[in-house]
């Protein structure tokens, strides 16, 4: 999941840095959810902060749009950044991806 978020992410960088077409946002669903940090030792990858690191390049975006559909929480900073609405259903953040019907 992690290797397609980051094709995903790429394509988009493509295609606005040769002025190719493309609507400017994309959508991702659990592109962390499987990811592990790797033991000590495996790989030599510990310790690494992949899932911060992901968060952290995306945070850089000002002209495109991401939609990640997620099971694991994102750094608290970002949830209460004010480009990030953050849907749950609990106290935090919106109920629902759609706004409810008016009654």
């Amino acid at each position: 999941a992690i290797a397609h978020a980051a094709f995903t992410l790429a394509m988009v960088e493509y295609c606005r840095n040769t002025e190719k077409p493309h609507p400017g946002f994309v959508v991702m669903d659990s592109p962390l959810l499987a990811y592990r940090e790797p033991e000590p030792g495996e790989e030599d990858l510990s310790q690494t902060n992949l899932k911060e690191h992901f968060f952290d390049y995306l945070k850089t975006w000002t002209d495109r749009q991401v939609i990640i559909i997620e099971n694991v929480d994102p750094p608290p900073e970002l949830v209460q950044a004010d480009f990030t609405t953050f849907f749950s259903a609990s106290s935090i953040g919106r109920a629902g991806f759609f706004p409810p019907l008016a009654t």
